[in-house]
């Protein structure tokens, strides 16, 4: 781990001393608003549906915590959701139940994501 604080106002008023709290006062600060997150591998998931589909598939993740990252209204709708490689198979499972097999998964961009709760993020 690494803390870098910077100052932009020095000057020497504060002294050896001051600037020395000032500085751990920065890092402090810092940790303390900072948090743990778990990296897992994951992948994005595309689910294209007819509308008649989306409060049901909508319901579904609500009820099962999936966070659905984004929402595509075309002729279609694409919802997009990252998770978890070891949830895919259970996602996909009760989609299709709901959907009685009318809603198309794809999945895209397999990779390591920051996990916090039960939403991914994906690498800078």
């Amino acid at each position: 781990m690494c803390i870098v604080v910077t100052r932009y106002y020095g000057g020497i008023l504060l002294g050896a001393g001051g600037l020395t709290r000032a500085y751990t006062k920065g890092a402090s600060i810092a940790l303390k608003a900072g948090k743990v997150v778990e990296k897992v591998k994951g992948v994005r998931l595309l689910l294209n549906m007819d509308y008649d589909m989306l409060g049901k598939v909508q319901y579904k993740c609500n009820e099962n915590n999936w966070h659905i990252e984004e929402v595509e209204y075309t002729d279609k709708v694409i919802i997009h959701i990252l998770s978890e490689i070891n949830k895919v198979d259970e996602m996909e499972k009760e989609i299709t139940e709901t959907s009685n097999g009318k809603v198309i998964i794809t999945k895209m961009d397999e990779g390591i994501y920051f996990k916090e709760e039960n939403r991914l993020y994906k690498l800078i």
